[in-house]
């Protein structure tokens, strides 16, 4: 008995085109599948290739018709006008089909998993409660796959806009709610000085005055020598007021900015004023006066030795603080300036600055130019809770906006040498 022909590659690669199957590795997987035990060897993903080749079907081409093969596939959702907008969109965008077609797929699943209701009436609440039904979470109360989770979410966020908050996807990347905060409290950098007062090498050059005056100053660490505590200098104190200016790189890739006035002391319970003192007295021989009082560099050190120097400080604390899986980094002492500040009264228009202009007044700390990003930290209850608070910051942000105009008016010093009563009920 004869044995049956094997069909010849061109003709497979015709069904399987036929089929909506576009990928050469696919076709030559089913095809070994299904004749390598009538076959010599098992053909190679290259075979389909050049045969697709001979067709005339390129890359390009094979992405466009899996493109239009998906279409087909997603109808009956293609007929909402977002969707359509959506594909304008693409088209003008010069964004690649098969980028275009993932989307359709997430946003297609997630139709599905909601009966194919109608995608315009859909809210956030029931969005997570179908992902909660269909994929669900684990003993441990993580998503089972949160990369899907944040992908479907996101292609519905991406064409049909306003249901999805626009930090959604942090609860998800940023692991279990309120498990760990990103700023510290009184005691623990109380605990956190201690290691780097009592260790010789970390005091000879600084350390401890760098790192109370980030506290204070509530600046970056900079990655240089031109933003950030790194690149404060001694010519730009005023010992009289106890202030002085501090270059910050600006918010979202902006220019860096000269912020004015910054205190070198805003939490007296710091002691940094005195630090300060006592470095300035290590580094010339004598106690900082209104006169001559050096220049140069404040802290002639590199940002890796300053983060080796914060991690090895870390690690000898107790608690939290010495967990190496804890998110610790140096960034946490300026998110702990915003919550001290937040603390002691100081308000959101004062700490975050000045929005206009290439100056900031900074009596209150380096602020931040996006009011959006320090409103997180100062509405914060559970941290990292973005989505439920977005609303919420939506509606400070229009409140506060008109004000920042007229920043200047609402500044009023802080009496810097004075025991304020909210720094006692703080250290309890």
């Amino acid at each position: 008995m004869r044995k049956a022909k094997l069909p010849k590659v061109k003709e497979f690669v015709e069904q399987k085109l036929s089929e909506g199957i576009f990928s050469p590795s696919e076709m030559a997987r089913m095809y070994n599948e299904k004749y390598g035990t009538t076959t010599k060897k098992e053909l190679t993903d290259k075979a389909f290739t050049m045969a697709l080749r001979r067709m005339g079907i390129s890359k390009d081409k094979r992405l466009e018709l899996k493109h239009d093969n998906g279409k087909a596939e997603t109808k009956d959702l293609m007929e909402y006008p977002q969707v359509k907008s959506y594909i304008l969109h693409c088209d003008a965008n010069n964004i690649t089909p098969l980028h275009r077609q993932k989307y359709l797929i997430y946003l297609r699943e997630m139709w599905e998993m909601m009966g194919r209701t109608n995608p315009t009436t859909w809210t956030y609440d029931q969005l997570i409660q179908c992902l909660m039904t269909n994929i669900g979470k684990d003993e441990s109360g993580k998503w089972k796959t949160p990369r899907k989770v944040v992908s479907m979410l996101g292609a519905t966020n991406t064409v049909f806009k306003g249901i999805v908050p626009e930090s959604f996807s942090t609860p998800f990347t940023k692991g279990q709610v309120g498990k760990m905060k990103d700023f510290w409290e009184y005691d623990e950098v109380a605990e956190f000085l201690k290691n780097i007062e009592s260790d010789k090498r970390m005091s000879r050059l600084g350390y401890l005055c760098a790192f109370t005056q980030q506290f204070t100053r509530g600046c970056r660490e900079g990655t240089g020598e031109k933003t950030g505590i790194m690149s404060a200098k001694w010519e730009q104190i005023n010992y009289e007021t106890k202030r002085t200016d501090q270059i910050d790189k600006g918010e979202k890739g902006n220019s860096q900015r000269l912020w004015e006035e910054v205190p070198c002391e805003l939490y007296p319970w710091l002691n940094a004023w005195k630090i300060l003192c006592d470095y300035h007295m290590e580094v010339y021989g004598y106690y900082p006066t209104n006169g001559k009082h050096g220049s140069g560099r404040m802290f002639p050190i590199k940002y890796w030795d300053y983060n080796a120097m914060f991690k090895t400080a870390r690690m000898k604390c107790s608690g939290r603080l010495s967990d190496n899986n804890a998110k610790r980094r140096l960034h946490v002492l300026r998110m702990t300036h915003a919550q001290w500040n937040k603390r002691i009264g100081v308000s959101i228009e004062n700490t975050c600055g000045e929005v206009s202009g290439g100056k900031s007044i900074g009596r209150y700390g380096v602020g931040w130019t996006d009011p959006k990003i320090l409103l997180q930290y100062y509405l914060t209850k559970e941290p990292w809770e973005y989505a439920k608070q977005d609303k919420e910051i939506a509606e400070r942000l229009e409140q506060i906006q008109p004000l920042l105009v007229s920043f200047n008016s609402l500044l009023s010093p802080i009496p810097l040498n004075e025991n304020i009563e909210m720094q006692e009920k703080g250290a309890q």
